[in-house]
């Protein structure tokens, strides 16, 4: 914006709204209160990790199941 300025292609008035504009899409595009946020990645790696762990528990194959049968006999 400097060099807009200098050149006389922006008036001091224009740099002040566009300032002012620029702020307001930041205070909705990046709210100063993010705790939801964290909330909601804490939740969706809480949440992973448990299916992770749920996944990772295989149940025994039918092949599996006979040889337990057999070593039980």
């Amino acid at each position: 914006m400097p060099y807009l300025l200098e050149h006389k292609l922006l008036t001091a008035q224009q740099k002040n709204e566009i300032e002012k504009k620029l702020a307001d899409w930041k205070s909705i595009v990046a709210p100063k209160d993010n705790t939801w946020l964290y909330a909601i990645v804490g939740l969706a790696v809480v949440f992973i990790v448990a299916l992770f762990f749920i996944l990772k528990k295989k149940k025994p194959s039918v092949e599996e199941k006979q040889i337990l049968n057999e070593d039980q006999n």
